[in-house]
């Protein structure tokens, strides 16, 4: 069958081969297997762990496969990485489009091998990034840099009472305003309602007294008032409804 061009090709064989792998799914999964254990896959691994084995030996002390950290002696592959000396590689992978892992190690390997690069062992590389964050929190708080542990006067047990006491000012300060107006009356201290209620017969009593002792013109100004505090009331109840 001919095709007009080498994409047209591609695409066709592309369809053939998901058609073959749709068709014959036990025998594409066994391809697979052997592929990834003796074919391809297997010899792009060994390819990206010489690349990577080149480049962290370059950027070693001496050539050597080692951490740069001083008197660091780590020197398995599984735990060394690539560091950026000036702490800029989010700004070179941005402006290269670099991306990570093999792609950053190709990328080193096709240009030459660039200043700016060293190999630190993954504890090390955290101990620099702290660094940096620490010294980072110095310029910027230098008081807080570093807070001293709060030093308490009181004991344990002491600690927890006052806490205690302090939630349950909190709860009574949520849970009063919540409650009703009778709810409030019920839940004041011991004492406190009956002085409150003595007091007010206290007054009725008072009053009484000095109504039995006015005369019939002052009782009719009294009335006259109190009536014209019920009319104003009424009236303001009235507009609002």
């Amino acid at each position: 069958m001919p095709y007009g061009n080498i994409h047209e090709r591609r695409r066709a064989g592309r369809r053939a081969r998901a058609l073959w792998v749709k068709r014959h799914p036990e025998r594409a999964a066994l391809s697979q297997r052997r592929s990834r254990i003796n074919g391809k896959c297997a010899k792009q691994r060994i390819r990206r762990a010489n690349l990577k084995e080149r480049v962290l030996s370059h950027y070693s002390p001496h050539g050597t496969l080692k951490c740069s950290w001083p008197n660091c002696t780590i020197t398995d592959i599984d735990m060394l990485t690539l560091d950026h000396i000036n702490d800029d590689g989010a700004k070179q992978r941005k402006k290269k489009k670099l991306g990570t892992g093999t792609n950053v190690y190709a990328f080193l390997n096709k240009h030459g091998y660039p200043p700016g690069y060293q190999t630190l062992c993954c504890n090390h590389q955290l101990k620099k990034h702290l660094a940096l964050v620490r010294l980072l929190a110095e310029e910027r708080y230098p008081v807080a840099a570093i807070r001293p542990r709060r030093v308490f006067s009181f004991s344990l047990a002491e600690r927890k009472r006052r806490r205690r006491r302090a939630l349950g000012k909190r709860a009574s300060i949520k849970t009063r305003m919540k409650q009703s107006r009778s709810q409030r009356r019920r839940a004041r201290r011991p004492g406190e309602h009956e002085l409150l209620i003595k007091r007010s017969r206290q007054g009725a009593d008072e009053w009484k007294a000095r109504w039995k002792k006015m005369t019939e013109s002052e009782r009719n100004i009294i009335r006259s008032k109190i009536s014209l505090k019920v009319k104003a009331s009424w009236a303001r109840r009235h507009e609002s409804r």
